[in-house]
C-alpha cells in the first residue's frame, strides 16, 4: 500500500511539474522568443502571419492564444489557426477573446493569423501570448506590427525632432532631440500607456541618455513635447 501510495505521489508530482509547459516557437526556421517584434506589410486589405509551435513537456494541456491590437488602428484579426483547427470572424474590437485549442505535445503546428487591414487604416501593433489555461503565468509573448503602405498620413509642420539609439536598447538609450528650441518634455511611457519615465529639457539641450535597464522588456513609446509640438517614436526594450 504504501509503495503504491509513493507510486502515486511521486506521479502526480512529476504530472505537476510536467504541467509547466514549454513553448517552443519559430518563425521563418529561426526562434520566435518571448518579447521579440515581427514586423509584416499589407497587401490588398490583408496581411498573414505564420509561425510553428511545438509544446513540451509530454501531457496535453489547453493551449490559450490571447489577442491585444495595442493602439487604435482599424486593422483587425479576422482568424486565428493552429494546425487544422481555426477560428474565423473574429471582432473588430482592441481585446479579442481568447481563442484555446486542445494541442497535443511534442508535435509542431503550424500557427496562422491572418490580419485585415482595411485601406487607409494606420499602421498597427499588436501582441500575442501563448500560455496553459490551467496556468496562465505560465506564457511566451511576442508583438506583431503590421505596416499599412496605404495609410492615411497627416503631415504634421514643424514637429520636434527625435532619434534614438541604440534602438532595440537594453541598458541605456540616447535621445537626440535635434534643434531644441525651446524647453521639452520628454517622456516613455509602456504599450499600456502608463508612464514610466518623465523629464523636462532646456531649450537648447541637444540630447539626453537614459537608463532603461530596470524597466521590464517590451515596447515603449518615447514621446517629445516642444510648446504645442508633439512627436513621438516606439522604443523597444530587450
Amino acid at each position: 500500500m504504501k509503495k503504491a501510495l509513493l507510486f502515486l505521489s511521486t506521479f502526480l508530482a512529476f504530472a505537476l511539474a510536467s504541467a509547466q509547459a514549454e513553448f517552443h516557437l519559430t518563425y521563418e526556421d529561426a526562434p520566435l522568443l518571448d518579447g521579440d517584434t515581427i514586423t509584416l506589410t499589407a497587401s490588398n486589405g490583408s496581411c498573414d502571419f505564420w509561425f510553428n509551435l511545438t509544446i513540451e513537456p509530454f501531457i496535453m494541456i489547453p493551449t490559450v492564444y490571447s489577442t491585444v491590437r495595442l493602439n487604435e488602428s482599424e486593422t483587425y484579426v479576422s482568424t486565428i489557426c493552429a494546425g487544422m483547427w481555426c477560428i474565423p470572424n473574429l471582432t473588430h474590437s482592441d481585446s479579442f477573446a481568447p481563442s484555446s485549442f486542445a494541442l497535443e505535445p511534442y508535435q509542431e503546428y503550424e500557427n496562422h493569423i491572418e490580419f485585415v487591414v482595411p485601406g487607409g487604416a494606420a499602421d498597427a501593433l499588436f501582441s500575442f501570448t501563448i500560455y496553459n489555461e490551467d496556468m496562465p503565468e505560465n506564457n511566451v509573448k511576442f508583438y506583431v506590427s503590421v505596416i499599412n503602405p496605404n495609410a492615411a498620413v497627416t503631415i504634421a509642420e514643424e514637429t520636434p525632432s527625435i532619434s534614438l539609439y541604440p534602438n532595440p536598447a537594453s541598458n541605456a538609450v540616447n535621445i537626440s532631440l535635434g534643434e531644441n528650441e525651446c524647453p521639452s518634455t520628454v517622456a516613455l511611457c509602456n504599450m499600456a500607456g502608463q508612464q514610466v519615465f518623465t523629464t523636462v529639457l532646456p531649450a537648447g539641450t541637444g540630447s539626453m541618455s537614459l537608463s532603461v535597464a530596470d524597466l521590464p522588456k517590451g515596447l515603449y513609446t518615447v514621446t517629445v513635447t516642444c510648446g504645442n509640438r508633439t512627436t513621438s517614436k516606439r522604443l523597444a526594450i530587450r
